[in-house]
């Protein structure tokens, strides 16, 4: 199995951490997360002015959940706070800005060196499995997905934009991380630490957005938080 460990500054050195997805956009750093702790994130910023559409995102239809079933810090019970991609075509997308040289130049000025990957980590699950593209991906702006896990029903699969699939675990209604993993050449990607497989790298599609998204039909997808870094 391939390691995800990470090279990194101190954890001491807070600097380069964006924890504010509103900032993402307007914000150097190596390493960003969103936190779908609230519904102030995925309301209008008309009536909350902290929506996340007043700072760089889009987003359709999604509902957020307020956990209140688990257990303490148990993985055998878990019901954190969520959004719920709980409709037809519902997405919500963020700033293009991931994935370019700029971007990672900007970040080796906190890292000290010069990344050469992008790993990306989601805590989600999948509560309704079917047949379409609803999943956590890397997306062009209005041009689909470059880099997409999801489900086909059956498995957990990788798709890039070239076109290609790789197939993963069986498909299950549990909360998982899922991670890629991308370099220039390869793009591997994980459920809980364990290694899917490889698809090649596509290129001449950067920079991208982070993007969640229900496809149509029964597909549903929710999703705790994510988080992109550099390494």
């Amino acid at each position: 199995m391939t390691s995800l460990a990470i090279q990194r500054p101190s954890i001491k050195n807070k600097a380069g951490v964006v924890t504010n997805p509103r900032l993402w956009a307007s914000s150097a750093g190596y390493e960003f997360w969103i936190d779908f702790g609230h519904a102030d994130l995925i309301n209008a910023m008309g009536s909350t002015n902290e929506g996340l559409d007043g700072h760089g995102w889009s987003f359709g239809t999604a509902t957020h959940l307020e956990g209140s079933t688990g257990d303490f810090l148990s993985s055998a019970d878990i019901d954190p706070s969520c959004f719920n991609c709980n409709a037809t075509f519902v997405s919500i997308v963020g700033p293009r800005i991931f994935g370019t040289y700029d971007h990672a130049l900007a970040a080796a000025r906190f890292l000290g060196y010069q990344p050469t990957k992008l790993t990306v980590r989601w805590f989600a699950s999948f509560p309704t499995v079917n047949t379409n593209d609803t999943g956590c991906s890397l997306a062009m702006a209005g041009a689909g997905q470059t880099l997409l896990i999801y489900s086909n029903g059956t498995n957990f699969l990788l798709s890039d934009n070239v076109p290609g699939t790789d197939l993963g675990a069986a498909v299950d209604t549990s909360w998982h991380t899922f991670d890629m993993a991308i370099n220039a050449t390869n793009t591997e990607w994980f459920i809980d630490g364990t290694s899917q497989g490889t698809l090649t790298t596509p290129t001449d599609l950067w920079p991208v957005a982070m993007q969640f998204q229900t496809g149509g039909g029964a597909n549903r997808l929710k999703v705790a938080w994510c988080r992109l870094v550099y390494s």
